[in-house]
């Protein structure tokens, strides 16, 4: 299946562990660029994988990039809601 990812794949990704309001506004831009680049590269891969391998192929791709496209939007949400929170303490429920 897929090859795991290596150290500089990883070095890419955002720090999962945000200390503050601005690094996690940072790593969730970061995780929405990231996300929408997979969605213009599933587009781009539509074609030649219904030509290459056939519709149920591209039938799984498109689902993918209706999924990397939906990620995007919510974390476009997400950017929003922890800026309209920055500033304030946010206490957790209980």
């Amino acid at each position: 299946m897929v090859e795991d990812l290596s150290r500089d794949d990883l070095a890419a990704l955002p720090d999962a562990r945000p200390a503050s309001a601005r690094e996690l506004m940072a790593a969730i831009a970061d995780a929405a660029r990231m996300a929408c680049a997979l969605t213009d590269l599933l587009t781009t891969l539509r074609e030649p994988t219904r030509r290459l391998a056939g519709a149920g192929a591209a039938a799984s791709v498109e689902v993918a990039r209706r999924r990397s496209e939906e990620a995007l939007l919510e974390l476009e949400i997400a950017l929003g809601d922890v800026r309209a929170a920055s500033g304030r303490t946010i206490r957790p429920n209980g």
